[in-house]
């Protein structure tokens, strides 16, 4: 996590008190698989998925915007190298493994709703391993939350390392895509 990231527990009560439907790690996701397509979109476009506006004239008195927002810098940063690199944005190790479970499995189909929603209709573009990478995150996305004890543990680290490590793997294939279908704009 960087200071400019939200905690996952301040950006958790905002997002209650904004009536959001999404947790911080969904939201995670979605932003990840939105900026690995589209790594310039807009706050206004990706927060309207995760909170409803504002009422007229009305504030945003949990400041959900202004976290979300400071997620996305952070995000598009570590995606782009800019930082340490990506770190998925889950509840605390010292959290239930089960909770933290069911957050890894909301992050990935958040992860991939993103990508549907930021364009990307047709992974015939990608490299065969980016396109191993959607069909293994696909298997993330519906495993069984239930886990316990040492051996879960270890599972749950090894599978979270590897959506961290595939999703930086997606973001550079998509960006190599990019500059092949349109060389003159990089």
């Amino acid at each position: 996590m960087t200071d400019h990231e939200p905690t996952y527990e301040a950006l958790e009560s905002a997002l209650r008190q904004a009536e959001s439907e999404m947790s911080p790690a969904e939201s995670h996701g979605l932003i990840c698989g939105m900026l690995c397509v589209d790594p310039a979109v807009s706050d206004d476009r990706w927060i309207g998925e995760v909170v409803s506006e504002s009422p007229e004239g009305g504030t945003d008195p949990a400041g959900a915007r202004e976290l979300l927002a400071r997620l996305r810098g952070a995000s598009a940063a570590a995606l782009a190298g800019e930082e340490v690199g990506l770190q998925l944005f889950l509840p605390a190790d010292d959290a239930a493994l089960m909770l933290r479970t069911e957050a890894l499995i909301h992050w990935c189909n958040a992860f991939l709703y993103g990508l549907g929603v930021a364009g990307l209709r047709d992974d015939a573009s990608l490299s065969p391993q980016a396109r191993e990478v959607l069909e293994e995150l696909t298997e993330v996305s519906q495993l069984d939350p239930e886990a316990e004890g040492e051996e879960d543990e270890r599972a749950f680290f090894d599978v979270s390392e590897f959506v961290r490590v595939s999703v930086m793997l997606l973001y550079e294939d998509l960006r190599e895509r990019d500059r092949a279908e349109h060389p003159t704009l990089h």
